[in-house]
């Protein structure tokens, strides 16, 4: 264990995870702009508080955010998405207590908020007679409202604001369509994102130890890329229904994918040993290029094939 612990820890103890999740809470309500993005570490400080100080400590601060929750945001939404945060950090302290592989590890945690969760939140849905479709639609018109407000406050002339619309609205049948996969690719990337900072804050705190495998030799099943090719070809007859269930499939697969081709950059990255400061300059292009995202994308299925990386030959596949 290393001398030095941070502060909190030394003052707060094994309470410190429950504070950290509320924090993290909190400003996930209060930051308008960054607070969003806070929910892709949520799970890390619960989980750790599994991993380092035990199941009850576990329980007592997954109480503590879902009564924060309950009473500060109220059902389903907030508590939906809490509860959803509670099942993920169980399922990635449970694979990192049992020593298990961490692409299980996030399958687990990816499916259980789905599995658990998703039947619940339909039943109360229907049984309140709440169409979430309509539900969504209607909340994305409102926006689209306000950006047509915003423009107008900046002058832009009508003529601008009506060549800007077809595309705005194309994106919000997309999203309303899509938002079931949205959810479940959400789900996957935190459970990745959790899961790989507790692992890694986990060894360096020496609760357990890391493998010697990197992830960037990581490979998604062969099998795995019918879930793109039976998709795809479904989505060519006219028919809306099945275009949507499709649609769906495909993007939940798509990203396994993504993360296939995250797998194959991040290898070329440390074949051309490139410092920290050129790789974190090269993910930061590819978040903010969608193009080159697409490429990264793209890499990763024809990987399924070409096996850049040679990790098939090497697994005898």
């Amino acid at each position: 264990m290393p001398s030095e612990e941070p502060a909190i820890k030394r003052t707060l103890g094994p309470a410190a995870p429950a504070v950290l999740a509320l924090l993290l809470l909190t400003a996930f309500f209060m930051l308008p702009l960054f607070g969003p993005f806070l929910i892709l570490v949520m799970p890390v400080p619960l989980a750790y508080s599994w991993v380092r100080y035990g199941l009850y400590n576990f329980v007592a601060a997954v109480a503590v955010c879902l009564g924060f929750t309950v009473f500060g945001g109220g059902f389903p939404v907030v508590t939906t998405m809490a509860a959803a945060v509670c099942l993920i950090s169980y399922f990635l302290a449970d694979g990192v207590k049992a020593d298990a592989a961490f692409d299980l590890t996030v399958l687990k945690a990816a499916l259980a908020p789905v599995v658990v969760l998703g039947p619940v939140l339909v039943a109360y849905l229907l049984f309140a007679g709440v169409d979430p479709f309509a539900v969504l639609n209607a909340s994305f018109e409102r926006g689209l409202k306000e950006s047509v407000d915003l423009y107008k406050q900046m002058g832009m002339s009508q003529a601008d604001i009506d060549s800007v619309m077809p595309p705005l609205r194309l994106m919000k049948g997309m999203l309303v369509d899509y938002f079931p996969a949205l959810l479940v690719c959400l789900s996957a990337v935190m459970s990745f994102t959790s899961g790989y900072l507790l692992r890694l804050h986990a060894a360096r705190a020496g609760v357990i130890t890391l493998p010697d495998v990197p992830l960037n030799r990581w490979a998604a099943p062969d099998h795995a890329v019918w879930g793109v090719i039976v998709p795809g070809f479904l989505l060519i007859p006219e028919v809306p229904v099945l275009r949507q269930a499709a649609g769906n499939v495909l993007g939940v697969f798509a990203l396994v994918y993504m993360f296939q081709g995250i797998a194959v950059v991040s290898s070329v990255f440390d074949r051309f040993k490139l410092s920290w400061f050129f790789k974190a300059l090269g993910w930061l292009l590819i978040a903010l290029q969608p193009f080159l995202a697409l490429a990264v994308w793209c890499a990763g299925l024809a990987d399924t094939w070409a096996d850049f990386r040679k990790v098939r030959v090497k697994a005898g596949k």
